[in-house]
């Protein structure tokens, strides 16, 4: 079994950062930013920011996530898992 995988429990780290220093950085680039809240476990709230965005802009051209998951999964093919079993 892979480290990361689905079938491992392991405990969730938090690491440093923000959408606020994120959106500083690439604004100090001359490149427009918007930072929406949201949780990659929590379906709705992948909705909303997809709702925000196209409220604002119309349009994605580039998704920075500015997030790191650490748990049960982050091995595993995007394809194997289940959006609706991350709970």
């Amino acid at each position: 079994m892979a480290p990361g995988s689905v079938r491992e429990d392991q405990a969730t780290r938090v690491i440093e950062g923000s959408l606020e220093s994120t959106a500083a950085s690439i604004e100090a680039r001359g490149q427009s930013a918007l930072p929406v809240a949201m949780d990659l476990l929590d379906r709705p709230t992948i909705d909303a920011m997809v709702d925000t965005v196209f409220a604002k802009w119309g349009r994605i051209d580039a998704l920075v996530n500015n997030a790191i998951y650490q748990g049960p999964g982050r091995m595993d093919r995007v394809l194997d898992l289940d959006p609706d079993a991350a709970t």
